[in-house]
């Protein structure tokens, strides 16, 4: 009996070396699965946070100077839109919530949401204090699913202008006119290889150019999808009547 204890002592040494080291394949293993969980967590974010698309027909995301715009004093207010997509194709799946803050006026709203998953807008009325002098600052924050800001400021004074936002590499620009007297019908010439976005029903076909029906006193902007990405179309605050001759810059 005694020659058979001293044999199971002797098997002791080899069982517990046999349990560390699963211990240790089972936390080598567990630690693999953990690392490979928060890569693809990681690469799962990265790729949702690409796919995140806030924009306005006149907001813009910068670091810099905001863009200015010029608005009709006369006017009591004026509306932005705001969107959950670049385009028809670039859309972001997750619902976007958001503030409004407004200098030297007020906003129908100080905050919002746009649905996810499918294209959408939403307006913002805009309302400049009663004998406003200078500029009105809008502001538009994003604080789900992620942080954007968007702003603008609106110079109250009067004159048809037209603006071009573009940049070498680009494969569209953006037209912002701000009309300043009545509705009428403004012409449009633009270069070879540049059309405008099919989505805007303001704007329609007529020979080899376009026409853009204004409503008058209201700043309206316009998607141009350029074939050549190596064009620069970029213009600041230049006036016109009834007709934006893009081509020769007039």
């Amino acid at each position: 009996m005694k020659k058979r204890d001293r044999r199971k002592k002797k098997r002791l040494p080899g069982i517990l070396i046999l349990l560390v080291l699963t211990e240790i394949i089972v936390l080598v293993f567990a630690g693999y699965t953990a690392a490979r969980y928060v890569l693809q967590k990681k690469e799962m974010t990265v790729a949702e946070a690409s796919e995140f698309y806030f924009t306005s027909d006149l907001l813009r995301e910068t670091t810099g100077d905001v863009p200015v715009y010029y608005i009709d004093p006369q006017n009591a207010r004026f509306q932005i839109m705001l969107y959950n997509s670049a385009d028809s194709q670039r859309v972001t799946s997750a619902e976007i919530a958001y503030t409004v803050k407004v200098t030297n006026g007020a906003a129908d709203k100080t905050e919002g949401t746009i649905k996810g998953g499918i294209a959408g807008s939403s307006p913002i009325t805009v309302i400049p204090a009663k004998d406003a002098e200078g500029t009105v600052e809008v502001t538009v924050t994003t604080t789900k699913p992620y942080a954007m800001t968007l702003s603008a400021a609106f110079t109250l004074a009067l004159g048809n202008q037209y603006s071009i936002e573009d940049a070498e590499g680009n494969i569209a620009a953006v037209l912002t006119m701000n009309c300043t007297d009545d509705s009428k019908t403004v012409k449009l010439s633009l270069p070879e290889g540049v059309i405008p976005d099919n989505t805007n029903d303001r704007v329609e076909k007529e020979g080899e150019d376009y026409r853009f029906q204004s409503s008058g006193h209201e700043v309206y902007s316009i998607v141009l999808l350029k074939k050549d990405s190596g064009m620069n179309l970029s213009k600041s605050f230049i006036p016109f009547a009834d007709e934006i001759n893009i081509g020769n810059g007039s």
